[in-house]
């Protein structure tokens, strides 16, 4: 905060025709920019949870997206009767398809796991340098850094929502899976969606 401020001042004084023409209403405004850039570095952690409170309500207020079940077991209610009439080869091959099935589900979650953290992480490390790009806010030429902060706090906080949003389509593409009577494709379809995810 401190460069930012003398660089502002540097560079006040230095547009008013190399120090000839200094008046006090540039000091005026220099302590007020820096008075702004003061005001915004102490109350850092409380802009930043106003955004985040902001995408909270926002989250909140989409929670009833999702209001469909993801589970399968209500589509396969019939499926031992399905299974008992299948033969040997076909219940190889569809033991083997679950096999790649459960295994590539297994795989998807685990990246799943990881981008979640790593955008929690990203959180923590937005969160954690918060006032030195808004000690920024009180320089005319540098300013864009500390709204670009702010813009990237709303969209992280925002991300919630979009999670909301792709977890609701992949229950209304789920609930789209037909009867029990392909199993076959009824798990290939459930897989896909769920990479899709």
């Amino acid at each position: 905060l401190t460069f930012v401020a003398c660089y502002e001042l540097i560079s006040m004084i230095i547009d008013q025709n190399n120090m000839h023409s200094v008046d006090t209403g540039m000091i005026f405004r220099w302590v007020m920019k820096t008075f702004l850039a003061v005001m915004f570095v102490t109350n850092a952690f409380d802009i930043i949870m106003a955004v985040f409170e902001a995408a909270q309500h926002v989250v909140n207020g989409a929670a009833g997206l999702v209001n469909k079940t993801t589970e399968l077991g209500v589509k396969m209610d019939n499926i031992r009767e399905t299974l008992e009439t299948m033969e040997l080869s076909e219940l190889v091959s569809l033991f083997a398809q679950v096999f790649l099935v459960g295994f590539t589900l297994k795989a998807v979650s685990i990246v799943i796991f990881v981008v979640i953290w790593g955008r929690m992480m990203e959180v923590y490390l937005l969160i954690s340098v918060g006032p030195i790009p808004l000690s920024t806010m009180g320089n005319h030429q540098w300013s864009g850094v500390g709204q670009n902060y702010l813009k990237s706090l709303a969209a992280i906080g925002m991300q919630g929502f979009f999670i909301l949003v792709c977890v609701a389509i992949y229950a209304v593409m789920v609930e789209a899976i037909q009867s029990s009577d392909d199993i076959s494709s009824a798990v290939m379809q459930c897989c896909g969606y769920t990479v899709l995810l």
